[in-house]
């Protein structure tokens, strides 16, 4: 674990102990996670799409990195990522340099805009609302959420199915709310309500 988290993961750890569930889908920065947070403060991790239902409601639940034909560069990466054997020939790094090293990975792949994750392709271009087109022609979900774009996105798809991208923290402090029959993407800072795309 990095140093300069221990309250936030008290925090965490007081939902937790209160019966509270926390739950964490790992994103493609996240993908060598293990079971740390699992073990020592309770949390579900998730690596896979969750699927379930809340009453009427049916979620497909997923970071949103690697999900279908359209992501392909992050595929080929998570292909490579997901090695064992490159887990553990890095783990054998002592933390002081393997976090230096992933950090300034994080750092230049976030700073190139590989993913132009602060902009909105255009519905031609954003992966992940084909991938949800793609899904509805198989079944039916009424939420799709994901998180890897960055944006703040909440797009009908048709009647009754919506995909809802939760943006981030950092920059926009935005996350989703579900009331028992609608999900509403909110912002902490009534300031950024209207950076939400639609």
């Amino acid at each position: 674990m990095p140093k300069g988290y221990v309250r936030f993961l008290a925090k965490i750890a007081e939902f937790t102990d209160a019966g509270i569930p926390v739950h964490l889908f790992k994103g493609n920065h996240d993908m060598w996670m293990n079971n740390y947070l699992t073990q020592e403060i309770g949390v579900t991790i998730h690596d896979k799409p969750l699927v379930f239902s809340v009453g009427n409601s049916r979620f497909f639940v997923h970071h949103g990195h690697a999900l279908g034909k359209y992501d392909k560069g992050m595929r080929f990466l998570n292909g490579i990522f997901s090695s064992k054997m490159l887990q553990w020939f890095f783990s054998r790094i002592h933390p002081n340099s393997a976090f230096k090293m992933a950090h300034s990975w994080s750092v230049h792949n976030r700073t190139k805009k590989v993913y132009e994750s602060d902009n909105y392709l255009g519905d031609d271009k954003e992966y992940l609302l084909h991938f949800c087109l793609d899904m509805l022609k198989k079944e039916h979900f009424d939420f799709f959420i994901f998180g890897h774009r960055h944006l703040a996105i909440d797009r009908k798809l048709m009647e009754n199915s919506r995909y809802i991208n939760l943006g981030n923290w950092i920059t926009s402090s935005s996350y989703a709310a579900f009331d028992g029959s609608d999900v509403e993407l909110r912002h902490f800072r009534i300031a950024d309500k209207d950076k939400i795309i639609k």
